[in-house]
């Protein structure tokens, strides 16, 4: 059964999807490749905004690949005028790639080509954040763009002197307080590396561990398949910050369940809903907006995450006692013992791929490296650990799923930093947020 974020994308054959492939899959290594510090080793001067771009032309020409313009817009086959944006896409991303340390050393006094450039990489950011998510994003960032042109007539502390189209679209495409700046540092690097590991983990068959570990240990309990939901949804959210995977891992087997122990379908999902939503609040490995605030705030992301503990902790224990309610209001047994896997061989069939997270929670809490080091680091100790079993062995046809899987979840993580980026840069140029914090 398909997905909702695979039917809500087109849906390509033979050499087109083998294209779109090598796209997917050319985000995540392509950020490796910088993490791993492989520009170091060729030799070659190599910065993070070069990084960032070459990341957002990616993203921006798959967008217009795999995002169709309206519903009614073939859905298994690429129009010319999306073959046109994908190009530009890729356009904006590969002059940043290739020149942005020119302009840097020109102190950003930009050609009438890069001013083209830098308005067709915002109008394409807008655009595919409306395909992606819908008319709100791109509505309200066109609101923030005319307010950095028109500051000059609106009231009060609103009210600036304006900026010239030489002056907002460079700050905005250029500069690192633009769509290059913390966001889309972010995704580029931290998030990215998370998102990996969190598939990696779901590839080798560690959601299935952790379902049947909470099947054995609290099935049997009254209302035992939706506890069984909040404690999976729980402890799969220590590895992955996102909620769509957590759904997919544990919702598939919890939700039918739940239903046939007596849950109401609404309710059933609701529980599932509401336990994999916490999964991003949920530490050691959290949503992207965790790594921000560490940015924003000039902590460490260690810190963050410590300090989440105690409300996620309170969260889960807040749900779990909400369908214990419900099982005892209904009068809702647990599973029998028949339909309970065991304890022991569940742990024997795959403890090791816990290993990973232990690994993670070390590099990141108590030796207190980056955080994306330490999710490489939990990365490449997920692939080893997988080649001790047969079944969970990532091998290198899996390895390529796990890479295409994880540019696939990059494609609404990038788009969407880099409409932020637009909206913080218009914030910075017209100085709007100093002005509403005094």
């Amino acid at each position: 059964m398909m997905s909702e974020e695979t039917i809500r994308l087109r849906q390509y054959e033979g050499a087109m999807n083998c294209v779109i492939g090598v796209l997917l899959i050319a985000i995540p290594v392509w950020a490796l490749a910088y993490l791993f510090d492989l520009h170091i080793y060729l030799g070659m001067r190599f910065t993070l905004p070069q990084s960032v771009g070459g990341f957002l032309g990616l993203v921006l020409g798959l967008a217009f690949l795999l995002f169709p313009a309206t519903k009614r817009a073939p859905n298994n086959k690429v129009p010319w005028y999306d073959v046109i944006l994908a190009l530009l896409g890729l356009a904006v991303g590969i002059y940043l790639v290739l020149y942005h340390p020119d302009i840097q050393q020109r102190h950003y006094v930009v050609t009438r080509f890069e001013l083209f450039l830098g308005a067709t990489a915002i109008l394409l950011i807008l655009e595919a954040s409306r395909r992606s998510t819908g008319w709100c994003l791109p509505i309200m960032g066109f609101c923030f763009i005319f307010y950095a042109f028109y500051t000059n007539i609106f009231p009060g502390i609103l009210q600036g002197k304006g900026y010239s189209f030489d002056r907002v679209v460079p700050y905005l495409y250029f500069m690192e307080s633009g769509i290059l700046g913390d966001a889309m540092h972010m995704a580029a690097t931290i998030v990215i590396a998370y998102i990996l590991f969190g598939q990696a983990l779901l590839d080798s068959g560690c959601g299935k561990i952790l379902s049947e570990l909470c099947l054995s240990l609290v099935g049997r309990f009254r209302g035992g398949p939706a506890k069984v939901a909040v404690i999976a949804s729980a402890l799969f959210g220590t590895m992955s910050g996102s909620p769509g995977a957590n759904v997919a891992v544990t919702g598939t087997f919890t939700i039918p369940m739940m239903i046939n122990s007596g849950y109401k379908p609404q309710f059933a999902a609701a529980v599932e809903a509401v336990a994999a939503t916490g999964g991003v609040i949920m530490p050691p490995v959290m949503g992207v907006v965790a790594f921000l605030m560490a940015e924003f705030l000039g902590v460490s992301y260690a810190q963050v995450a410590v300090a989440a503990f105690l409300p996620a902790f309170l969260y889960y224990i807040g749900l779990f006692s909400q369908v214990d309610f419900e099982a005892a209001k209904q009068g809702l047994r647990g599973l029998s013992p028949e339909e309970m896997p065991k304890l022991r061989p569940a742990l024997r069939g795959g403890w090791q791929l816990l290993f990973p997270i232990a690994v993670l929670v070390y590099f990141l809490l108590i030796a207190r490296i980056t955080a994306a080091t330490a999710g490489l680091y939990a990365t490449v100790a997920t692939i080893l650990v997988s080649l001790l079993r047969r079944e969970s062995r990532l091998g290198p046809r899996r390895l390529l799923s796990t890479l295409r899987s994880t540019g696939q979840s990059m494609l609404d993580i990038g788009i969407v930093c880099a409409y932020v980026g637009i909206i913080v840069g218009a914030l910075y140029l017209t100085g709007l947020g100093v002005n509403f914090s005094i």
